[in-house]
């Protein structure tokens, strides 16, 4: 396996599992994740995940950025939504609690709401589809060298003149 080909599977596979992983947990209720917010953000990052462990296996490398900057665009706006929701909490609860001793309290309370690790491992997933792309452009500008290439199916190296691959059999290109 090339390298581009592990960061990649890697990062769909970081991204998958980040799509399950908890991202909030707000005081009281359960921890909340990407796929059980109620909308389809989670099935999106879900389906880029997928798509971009297909394009790993295929070695389709450049197309990676697609799925990766379809589930960077996703998480970012996921990201700022729990950010505003958390802040319009925190003032509506002082806006109710105005004048009441116990007011710290509340403000307390409403601030409980932690961010969890599912950001990290999104991110992560994201970053390594990305760089895996970066990883694979070097590594297809560098497939031919001298008198050979690599295939484009099996990946093994062959003649540059060559109409069928020796290793695979399949019939190549002009």
């Amino acid at each position: 396996m090339e390298r581009s080909q592990v960061v990649g599977i890697m990062g769909a596979c970081a991204l998958a599992l980040g799509v399950f992983a908890p991202i909030g947990s707000p005081p009281i209720f359960e921890s909340q994740t990407l796929f059980g917010n109620g909308a389809a953000d989670g099935t999106i990052v879900l389906a880029a995940a997928a798509i971009a462990f297909f394009l790993s296996l295929r070695r389709k490398y450049r197309w990676l950025l697609l799925p990766g900057f379809a589930a960077l665009g996703v998480v970012v706006w996921n990201f700022i939504a729990v950010l505003n929701a958390v802040s319009a909490r925190e003032s509506q609860i002082a806006d109710d609690m105005a004048g009441n001793p116990f007011a710290g309290l509340g403000a307390v309370a409403a601030g409980a709401k932690e961010l969890e690790w599912g950001w990290a491992l999104l991110g992560i997933g994201i970053g390594l589809l990305i760089g895996a792309s970066m990883l694979g452009r070097g590594d297809q500008e560098s497939e031919t060298t001298g008198n050979t290439k690599r295939c484009p199916f099996c990946g093994k190296e062959i003649v540059v003149e060559a109409i069928q691959c020796e290793h695979c059999g399949k019939i190549l290109k002009g």
